[in-house]
């Protein structure tokens, strides 16, 4: 009778895998998924835009796999780096440009970067997605409008708390081609002090993101209308300027307007991402990204950034460090691998 039974259940498994379409004796010969008990996810601070991507994220995978996620906050984007370095995560929110100066060591800006020179390259790092882009810029008052504008000008561009700040503004001093003794740069705790002093006229300029909160934070002290985002040259030789100096960010050209971010205001972006390491599993890998782009509906409901955190953006520019390969098989599943994709990864996979 158990016999009769077995052999019936299996007849039914059978003929459901023949009426899906698929081959029973590949369906038996499939191996099993490489999968975690469990699933760690580095980020930003508590309160961090990070922070908040990443609970998101954890939410939606942790309700599609049936595995405990949890987020484990760093302090800063470089601690996040290395909790992934050290294995404590598998996963973990940065952006493109953190994750471009980790994998090399910061090559060629070591004196900018003076704590990723020190790490050493982190040449385990892998990107899954690619995601929202955060513009930054110098935010202005007075008469300030073009990079040539802030000759002779206070600007607030040494942020004590960001290596990345001062390298940032002198990519948009050299593309533009002005010298940095023709500036006054300044030194600052963060960018809400900055734009409290430049409120209070200590200053003419800060280097911010341009998020909504900043923006927001900005018209609260100065005032609408009394300031904006400097545009900034965006052609592809200024872009090669600043990816020399903040690598892994994209052109950015404002499509909808604000106050002091007018429509047609050009900058250049972070792009947030989810990466991971090496040795992580390509299950494990190929699963995330897959669940990531084809649930963005779900996820951008309590985040409305992670609207973009599908397959279109995540190959729309080059990468600056390799995707996994658990990704790249969801991405040649999907037909969006490309020869210039996969020359990219061969050459950054050599350095």
């Amino acid at each position: 009778m158990e016999s009769s039974i077995k052999i019936f259940g299996l007849s039914i498994i059978m003929a459901l895998f023949i009426q899906l379409g698929m081959n029973p004796a590949d369906a038996v010969a499939a191996p099993q998924a490489k999968m975690p008990t469990s699933v760690m996810m580095g980020a930003g601070q508590q309160g961090s835009s990070t922070y908040a991507i990443a609970v998101a994220i954890a939410d939606v995978l942790q309700k599609r796999m049936a595995i405990p996620y949890s987020v484990s906050p760093a302090p800063g984007l470089s601690g996040v780096v290395e909790l992934l370095r050290s294995k404590e995560v598998q996963l973990g929110i940065i952006n493109t440009s953190h994750a471009a100066l980790a994998y090399t060591g910061a090559k060629g800006v070591q004196d900018l970067y003076k704590g990723y020179a020190a790490m050493g390259p982190v040449t385990s790092l892998r990107l899954l997605v690619a995601g929202d882009r955060a513009p930054l810029g110098i935010l202005a008052t007075g008469d300030i409008y073009t990079p040539k504008d802030l000759k002779g000008k206070k600007v607030y561009a040494i942020d004590l708390g960001s290596e990345g700040t001062y390298a940032s503004v002198l990519g948009i001093l050299k593309a533009s081609n002005i010298s940095v003794n023709d500036v006054n740069l300044l030194q600052y705790p963060d960018s809400t002090q900055g734009i409290k002093w430049v409120a209070g006229g200590k200053g003419d300029a800060v280097h911010t993101s341009a998020s909504g909160a900043k923006i927001k934070e900005f018209e609260m002290t100065v005032g609408a209308g009394k300031g904006r985002f400097v545009s900034i040259p965006i052609t592809p030789e200024a872009m090669k300027i600043y990816q020399f100096y903040y690598p892994g960010v994209v052109p950015y050209t404002e499509t909808v307007g604000a106050s002091c971010l007018p429509k047609g205001t050009t900058m250049y972006a972070m792009v947030n991402a989810l990466t991971t390491r090496d040795d992580v599993s390509d299950d494990l890998a190929y699963t995330v990204t897959k669940l990531i782009m084809e649930n963005t509906q779900t996820l951008s409901a309590s985040r409305k950034e992670l609207a973009f955190w599908d397959l279109k953006t995540t190959l729309s520019n080059l990468p600056a460090i390799p995707f996994h390969a658990g990704a790249v098989r969801y991405f040649r599943e999907k037909g969006a691998w490309t020869e210039a994709l996969d020359k990219k990864q061969q050459e950054l996979l050599k350095k």
